[in-house]
């Protein structure tokens, strides 16, 4: 049998390396931040399903009066966490309309701090559906 060269260590903390970071970029890019650190941001979903683990609507201190729209039939918004409108902002709005759909485990209207957040499903089969609790305040 013919022996086998050794390869050097550092391919191997190289792969290794690669597949960590490439995880956690994965990981990293799994929730939605709609404003997360600024105001007046407007995210429209108009056509597909769009999944994430979770959703926010402004984030944080100060992201305040942005928007979600989920609009028309045939549009979903899946979380398989939570959706939150008003983690720490202020006057922060989701509107589910025209048959747009929003799923999520828990979802939240204005969670630390926040004031005047707003969740509106309106149109005919619009439906936002959580398996979990829904908290608003």
């Amino acid at each position: 049998m013919k022996a086998m060269k050794p390869r050097p260590l550092f391919l191997f903390a190289a792969a290794a390396l690669l597949t960590l970071f490439t995880a956690s970029t994965l990981r990293a890019q799994t929730n939605l931040y709609v404003g997360s650190n600024s105001s007046g941001v407007s995210s429209n979903f108009t056509s597909g399903t769009n999944s994430y683990t979770n959703t926010y609507v402004g984030y944080d201190v100060g992201a305040n009066s942005n928007s979600l729209n989920v609009i028309n039939t045939n549009t979903v918004l899946t979380n398989s966490g939570v959706l939150r409108v008003g983690e720490s902002g202020s006057s922060n709005s989701m509107v589910i309309s025209n048959g747009g759909k929003v799923q999520n485990t828990g979802g939240t209207i204005g969670f630390t701090n926040a004031a005047n957040n707003s969740v509106l499903v309106t149109g005919t089969n619009s439906l936002w559906t959580n398996s979990g609790a829904v908290t608003v305040g």
